[in-house]
């Protein structure tokens, strides 16, 4: 698994703004979403403090956001992993993509669970890096696609 995911670190970061290999296969991207969904009732909270629970059970079996933004998530919260692993600051861009989701979708239920499939992907990257050393180069390019993301992020906020 290292092996993998230090070849897919390289190819992200060779890559500025289009990264071309994926953290995450579309089968793990998978067993995410459903983990995250079995394991979410319940434990994450809402915005009140509140652990979330479902209306019923059909909202117990089906996927809070759309496919396209759980992916999104999971890409971001590998990316959030990898900053981790190299000491780069990841909290201020995870605000703000917490605050571009909320601009896209109301209910503490989706951004609950956007925020747990986020920290999945974030601690399973870093779990598996963890014992690797992130040289200074690679920090620089992490700190380097943080940064560009939180100013993208953040003139998206500021659009009317």
């Amino acid at each position: 698994m290292k092996k993998i995911i230090c070849a897919a670190l390289l190819t992200f970061m060779c890559t500025s703004n289009v990264y071309a290999a994926e953290l995450f296969t579309k089968i793990e991207k998978k067993k995410m979403i459903q983990l995250t969904l079995e394991s979410f009732w319940g434990k994450a909270i809402d915005s009140q403090g509140n652990p979330v629970q479902p209306k019923d059970e059909k909202e117990r079996t089906t996927i809070p956001i759309s496919e396209l933004q759980a992916n999104h998530m999971i890409n971001k919260g590998g990316e959030s992993g990898l900053a981790q692993w190299c000491g780069v600051d990841w909290q201020e861009r995870y605000q703000l993509i917490i605050l571009q989701l909320k601009k896209h979708i109301t209910s503490d239920t989706q951004v609950a669970y956007a925020g747990v499939l986020h920290g999945l992907a974030q601690q399973m990257i870093y779990d598996a890096m963890k014992k690797e050393t992130c040289d200074a180069e690679t920090r620089a390019q992490t700190a380097s696609i943080i940064a560009e993301d939180v100013k993208n992020i953040k003139l998206s906020l500021d659009e009317k």
